[in-house]
């Protein structure tokens, strides 16, 4: 069961009335509920003494997920049409605002772990030549 809610996650994260932005906030939440299921209380948080903070944690994810499903809008112009997108390049959960709050709440460290890169991991490339050469 989410420990959060759609009306707490709408707080903080303005979502229209629109079927497809509630479904996807529903879908945030879900994932944002697994992964601090998963991720946050195996690091050694007490699901009775932690729950608020479990919640918070779990808001600000929803908002994350959803927030990756449809960005923010930072700007809005009438006259010649402009919208600027919050955005920016990055990875995991520094990619939105909501999702470092998220990082930021999980005290224990669990959240930044995902987005750690293993020092172990490394890219192979290679280059092979199909064709044929020309005389």
């Amino acid at each position: 069961m989410a420990r959060t809610s759609d009306t707490e996650v709408r707080k903080i994260v303005k979502v229209r009335p629109k079927p497809v932005e509630t479904d996807a906030l529903a879908s945030g939440i879900t994932t944002a509920n697994t992964l601090v299921t998963y991720v946050c209380i195996p690091t050694g948080y007490d699901e009775v003494v932690d729950a608020v903070l479990l919640a918070e944690i779990e808001k600000y994810l929803a908002a994350h997920f959803f927030c990756i499903f449809k960005p923010r809008r930072r700007s809005e112009q009438a006259g010649s049409v402009m919208e600027t997108i919050e955005s920016k390049v990055d990875l995991g959960l520094d990619v939105t605002r909501y999702g470092q709050q998220a990082k930021l709440l999980d005290v224990r460290g669990g959240l930044a772990v995902l987005d750690e890169i293993p020092p172990t991991a490394k890219v192979a490339l290679g280059l092979a030549w199909l064709g044929t050469e020309r005389t």
